[in-house]
């Protein structure tokens, strides 16, 4: 037996397609965490839409979470950041995410970490 997964990452702001998502009888095996953990790793961050199901607002809400990962939120978008990034694409990624947003906000590692790049340059 095969089981296949597609997901896409599109747009500058890696927003992430998991249309399909996980059969009902797979759940709760943490399988759709382990699939974004492994995208964000190969694309550095992710985000995602205010649009999205309840389902993907729940893994979203475990993801926030995660001590791996940096976080971005706001009224419009939410994203993940992968801690491992350069400050170079941090800051690239944070100036994309950010942009046309008055009410973002970031989590308080996200906060220290660009307070020691600001104060590095």
């Amino acid at each position: 037996m095969s089981l296949y997964f597609f997901t896409s990452v599109t747009g500058d702001l890696n927003y992430v397609d998991f249309a399909e998502g996980i059969p009902p009888y797979l759940r709760g095996l943490s399988l759709a965490y382990k699939f974004y953990k492994m995208l964000i790793k190969m694309n550095k961050f992710i985000c995602s839409d205010r649009y999205s199901t309840l389902s993907a607002w729940n893994l979203w809400y475990s993801l926030l979470q995660d001590e791996d990962l940096y976080a971005v939120t706001s009224n419009l978008r939410s994203c993940l950041i992968d801690k491992n990034i350069t400050d170079d694409k941090l800051k690239e990624v944070i100036n994309k995410v950010s942009e046309n947003i008055k009410d973002i906000e970031y989590s308080e590692d996200l906060k220290e970490r660009l307070k020691i790049i600001k104060n590095d340059e």
